[in-house]
C-alpha cells in the first residue's frame, strides 16, 4: 500500500515572486545529500535516516504545490545529486523519483507527481510504506491526447535484486484537478492502469542505452511494444504490441 501525502493546493503566486528558485533548489539539494550522507556514514541511524527523509519530503510537496515556477523549472543540481525527473511533452505533468535509502542493499523510491490543470499547479508526493514492494523510479513519460482527455503514460523500474528488475507502464491523467489512473489497457487479465515486465538485469546488460527502455512507445502510432521475456528472465527482441484505438490500448492480433 501507499501513504499519499496529498498538497494538492493552488498555486500562491506571491510566494514563488519572494523566493527564487535557485534558492528553492539550494535547499532541496541540502535537504537531499542529509539523506545520502546520512546512509553513506559509518554509525548511520535508520531512525535518522527516516527523519531526514520526511523533511525533505515535506519540502518538496511545499515548493511544487506552491510554487508554480517550479514545474517547468530544469534542477539540475537536485538531479545531480540524485533525485530524477522526467516531464511530458506538452510541459504540464512531471514526475520526481528518489532513492530514499532506506532500502538496504537494494533501492526505495518515492515519487511526487506534479501538474497544471485550469492554470494552477498542483503536487502530490508519494511514500511508501515497509507493506509494499520497493519504490519505482521514472524513466519516461508521453503525452497522448484523445478527443478532450489527456493520457500521460509513464516507464517505471524497480528492483527485487540486482539481477530480478521489473519495468513498467503506468498511465495517468487530470480529473478535474485530482490524479488518477484510469484503466485503459485491455489485457488478457481485463483492464488495468499499468503492465509490466519482469527480467533478468544480466539479460541485457550489454545495451548501451542508460536508463534502458525495454518499453517502447510510438507516439505518433500510439503503440506500445512490450518486449516478450522467457521463463528464465531472458528479454528477447520480440514484442507484444498494443495500439490505442481512441479509448483503450488493445493487443494487436498478429
Amino acid at each position: 500500500m501507499r501513504i499519499c501525502i496529498l498538497l494538492l493546493l493552488a498555486t500562491v503566486h506571491s510566494y514563488g515572486q519572494k523566493v527564487s528558485m535557485q534558492k528553492i533548489e539550494k535547499e532541496l539539494v541540502i535537504a537531499y545529500k542529509k539523506i545520502t550522507d546520512e546512509r553513506d556514514s559509518e554509525d548511520f541511524s535508520y531512525d535518522s535516516l527516516m527523519r531526514h527523509n520526511y523533511d525533505f519530503a515535506q519540502k518538496l510537496s511545499k515548493y511544487i504545490s506552491e510554487v508554480s515556477p517550479s514545474l517547468n523549472y530544469e534542477f539540475d543540481s537536485l538531479q545531480r545529486v540524485g533525485v530524477g525527473l522526467v516531464m511530458s511533452d506538452d510541459g504540464l505533468f512531471r514526475i520526481y523519483s528518489w532513492d530514499t535509502r532506506m532500502g538496504g542493499g537494494l533501492r526505495d523510491y518515492n515519487n511526487a507527481y506534479q501538474y497544471k490543470k485550469k492554470g494552477k499547479v498542483y503536487g502530490e508526493v508519494i511514500r511508501n510504506d515497509g507493506d509494499r514492494n520497493y519504490g519505482s523510479w521514472y524513466s519516461q513519460v508521453f503525452t497522448l491526447n484523445a478527443g478532450s482527455r489527456t493520457y500521460y503514460i509513464a516507464i517505471y523500474n524497480f528492483f527485487y535484486t540486482g539481477k530480478n528488475v521489473v519495468q513498467g507502464v503506468d498511465v495517468f491523467s487530470i480529473e478535474n484537478t485530482k490524479l488518477s489512473q484510469p484503466k485503459i489497457f485491455r489485457t488478457n487479465s481485463g483492464l488495468g492502469n499499468s503492465i509490466h515486465i519482469n527480467y533478468d538485469f544480466f539479460s541485457v546488460k550489454d545495451r548501451p542505452e542508460r536508463p534502458l527502455t525495454l518499453i517502447k512507445y510510438n507516439s505518433k502510432t500510439k503503440t506500445l511494444y512490450i518486449p516478450i521475456v522467457l521463463e528464465d528472465g531472458k528479454v528477447t527482441r520480440k514484442f507484444i504490441t498494443y495500439r490505442f484505438n481512441g479509448k483503450y490500448f488493445e493487443k494487436v492480433k498478429r
